[in-house]
C-alpha cells in the first residue's frame, strides 16, 4: 500500500470526520437552545407599616434570613393605647345609658298610658255633662306631651345603640393598631436595604426594608430564531457566572406572548422612516426545578446561561381551532 493511497485515506477520514461534527454542530443548535441574555429575578417585599408612629425596637439587621410571623420592629405604643382606654371609657359609659333609656321607655310608656287614660273618662264626662272643654282640652295637651316624651325616649335609645355600634367599631380599629405596633415578616426571604432607625417616625407606605424573597426565577430573552420548537415543559440546565461549577436545573413555564420591544414604554414604530431588520428578543421565562437550589444562591439579579433542550420536530399549531 503506497504512501500516496494512505494519504488519500487520511484525508478522506479527516473529511468525514469534518462533516459528522458538521452534522453533530447543526443537530446540537437544533435540540439546544441557548443565550447569554439571561437573569435571575424574583418580587421583591416591600416592608411598610399599617399605622404612624415612631420606630422604638428594631429586630433583624441586613441580609438577615426572616420567616412569616417574624418581627421585624416596632413602634411606640403610648398613643396607641391612649386612644384604646378613652374608646374603652367612652363605650362603657354610653353603654351604661342603654338600661336608663330602657327605663325612660317604660315611664314614658306608663305616662301615655294613664294620659290616654284620663283622657278617654274625660271624653265620657264630657258627653254626660261632667266634664268641661277646658279640662278636656288640657288632657289633649298632656297626651301629646305623653306621646313626645315616648317618641324622644325611643329616639334616645336609638341614637346611643348607635353611638355603642361606632364605639365599638372605633375599640376594634385600636385593637388591631395595636397588633400593628410589630411589624412582622409577611413572606420568607432575607431582608436588605434597610432605611429604619431608632427613633424613625414613620407612617403607611414609606419603605422600611425590604424582602427578597427565596422563590426566583430566570428571564431568558430568546432570539425570535430560537423559539420555533420550543414549548412549556422544556428542560432547561442552567450555568451561572458566580458559580461557574454547578449546574442549576429548570423548566420552560411560560413564553411571553410579545417582544420585549412592543413592552418598552416607547415601542418602535417601524413605518415611520428608514427600516433596519433587528432580531427581536422574546422573554422566556423558566422556573427552578424543586430541590435544585436548596440553599438559594440563584440571587435576584445575576447573570444565567441557561440552554432550553427543545424537540425539533415540535411544531406549534397555526391558525384558531373553529368553534
Amino acid at each position: 500500500m503506497s504512501k500516496h493511497f494512505l494519504k488519500i485515506v487520511a484525508g478522506g477520514a479527516v473529511v468525514l470526520a469534518l462533516v459528522l461534527i458538521g452534522l453533530w454542530w447543526v443537530r446540537d443548535r437544533e435540540r439546544n437552545v441557548s443565550t447569554t441574555d439571561a437573569f435571575v429575578t424574583a418580587r421583591p417585599h416591600m416592608v411598610t407599616t399599617r399605622i404612624s408612629g415612631v420606630v422604638t425596637k428594631i429586630f433583624v439587621h441586613d441580609n438577615q434570613v426572616v420567616h412569616p410571623g417574624d418581627p421585624l420592629l416596632e413602634l411606640d405604643p403610648k398613643d396607641v393605647l391612649a386612644r384604646l382606654a378613652v374608646d374603652r371609657a367612652d363605650l362603657l359609659s354610653v353603654s351604661k345609658k342603654i338600661p336608663l333609656d330602657e327605663t325612660q321607655i317604660r315611664i314614658a310608656e306608663q305616662i301615655l298610658l294613664k294620659a290616654r287614660s284620663d283622657r278617654d273618662r274625660a271624653l265620657s264626662l264630657s258627653k254626660r255633662g261632667y266634664s268641661t272643654e277646658e279640662d278636656l282640652e288640657h288632657l289633649e295637651v298632656a297626651l301629646k306631651i305623653a306621646r313626645h316624651q315616648l317618641s324622644k325616649a325611643k329616639k334616645q335609645i336609638s341614637l346611643d345603640k348607635a353611638l355603642v355600634k361606632k364605639m365599638d367599631a372605633a375599640l376594634s380599629a385600636d385593637l388591631l393598631n395595636k397588633g400593628y405596633l410589630t411589624v412582622v415578616s409577611e413572606i420568607s426571604g432575607r431582608l436588605t436595604n434597610r432605611t429604619a432607625s431608632l427613633g424613625m417616625y414613620v407612617s403607611p407606605g414609606l419603605s422600611l426594608a425590604t424582602i427578597i424573597p427565596f422563590h426566583t426565577w430566570i428571564i431568558a430573552n430568546m432570539k425570535e430564531t430560537m423559539i420555533t420548537h420550543m414549548k412549556v415543559g422544556d428542560p432547561v440546565t442552567i450555568h451561572v457566572d458566580a458559580y461557574p461549577d454547578r449546574t442549576f436545573r429548570g423548566k420552560v413555564e411560560s413564553i411571553q406572548q410579545a417582544t420585549g420591544a412592543i413592552m418598552a414604554l416607547l415601542p418602535p414604530e417601524n413605518a415611520t422612516g428608514n427600516f433596519t431588520k433587528v432580531v427581536q428578543r422574546v422573554p422566556v421565562r423558566i422556573a427552578l426545578l424543586p430541590n435544585s437550589d436548596p440553599d438559594h444562591l440563584l440571587l435576584p439579579g445575576l447573570s444565567v446561561v441557561p440552554t432550553v433542550h427543545v424537540d425539533p420536530s415540535y411544531h406549534p399549531a397555526f391558525g384558531h381551532p373553529e368553534k
